[in-house]
């Protein structure tokens, strides 16, 4: 038997390792990728399927890269999965209108240079309870792109969700994917099955009826997880964490923290508040918060955002935070209001939105 590396395909010349093999009249041999041949003549090679099933073969995609070797009853998967091999159309293209093409192994980088714009901020998405609408989301997930469609039915109060997977579909069952809705009493969770496409039937229903929702808008997050990866590092405890949230705004503390004149430590931006106000503030630093707030994962302190992070890496964070831009936007409206700048514009919006 010749070695696979010059058994090729009469019709494609790619390898042949894709079943079922025939030979045509002109004792051609014909690999599965191509069409089946027609006529009298033409006969499907048992023999050769036999023999070849035990050998490896050069993946089809080896002259732009591939160096894997593969035997015939991998070959189907391996072929629809390949890094090397070519997309023709983005995988964005149906809300992007891109028109790249590139190898498979070429996409993350493509995403990440070309449609960042698309990517989901905080893995975070604002609806408005009052317009249906239709969303595309790219998360990220080390090297894997997901998209993320998500769609909201105002007059049924119901978000349809999916969720394809960009990556090799055997990969595709390390990861999990959820949809989080939630008010100040309850949390509303979805699993969503990892699908290839947009096709309606894979649309996951959640129905918002049972939410208390107050606010003109909803923030739905998304969470993918690896599950080869470690558990995410336990955020603290309720308990620990009411000893950490400052009694006016009830956001979680940042250093510094300082004592107020009367007992209780208050947040930087409290003590700003209300140092504008009477300069009651004592210029002392309570080191016991601080080192207690180093023992374990920081939560970001603005309303709907659930980043977790060390000291250090939090305050970098909460500087960018999309929640921080919303307060902000708020602040700016209290201000407005007032017709001047006033101390506490900011506790106040985090506060208004908390509720």
């Amino acid at each position: 038997m010749a070695g696979p590396s010059v058994l090729k395909c009469s019709r494609c010349n790619h390898p042949l390792s894709y079943f079922p093999i025939y030979q045509n009249g002109n004792n051609e041999l014909i690999c599965g990728r191509c069409p089946q041949p027609r006529g009298a003549n033409c006969v499907r090679v048992t023999c050769y399927e036999v023999l070849a099933f035990k050998q490896e073969f050069p993946c089809r995609f080896a002259p732009e890269g591939c160096k894997e070797n593969i035997g015939p009853e991998i070959a189907p998967q391996h072929e629809r999965n390949c890094p090397f091999r070519k997309i023709n159309k983005c995988p964005t293209a149906l809300f992007t209108q891109c028109s790249w093409e590139g190898k498979a192994v070429d996409f993350t980088l493509h995403c990440f240079d070309d449609h960042k714009e698309h990517f989901a901020r905080n893995n975070s998405l604002e609806l408005s309870l009052f317009e249906s609408g239709e969303y595309y989301k790219i998360v990220p997930c080390g090297k894997e792109i997901f998209i993320v469609r998500i769609r909201f039915d105002a007059l049924q109060n119901v978000l349809f969700s999916t969720a394809v997977f960009c990556g090799h579909e055997a990969n595709s069952g390390k990861f999990t994917c959820e949809v989080i809705v939630e008010d100040e009493a309850k949390t509303l969770e979805l699993t969503l099955p990892l699908v290839r496409n947009f096709d309606s039937v894979h649309d996951t229903k959640l129905e918002l009826h049972s939410l208390e929702l107050t606010a003109p808008h909803i923030v739905v997050k998304i969470e993918i997880a690896d599950k080869s990866q470690e558990k995410k590092k336990s955020l603290p405890s309720e308990q620990v964490l009411a000893y950490l949230r400052c009694p006016i705004c009830k956001c979680l503390m940042r250093t510094p923290m300082l004592f107020y004149l009367g007992g209780p430590t208050l947040c930087r931006d409290c003590n700003q508040c209300l140092q504008y106000f009477n300069g009651r503030m004592i210029n002392v630093q309570n080191f016991g918060l601080h080192n207690l707030i180093k023992l374990g994962a920081n939560r970001c302190k603005f309303y709907g955002c659930d980043f977790v992070a060390n000291e250090g890496d939090i305050v970098d964070h909460e500087n960018n935070c999309l929640f921080k831009e919303r307060i902000d936007a708020w602040a700016l409206r209290i201000r407005t209001l007032f017709g001047r700048a006033v101390g506490p514009e900011r506790v106040i919006a985090n506060r208004l939105l908390d509720f």
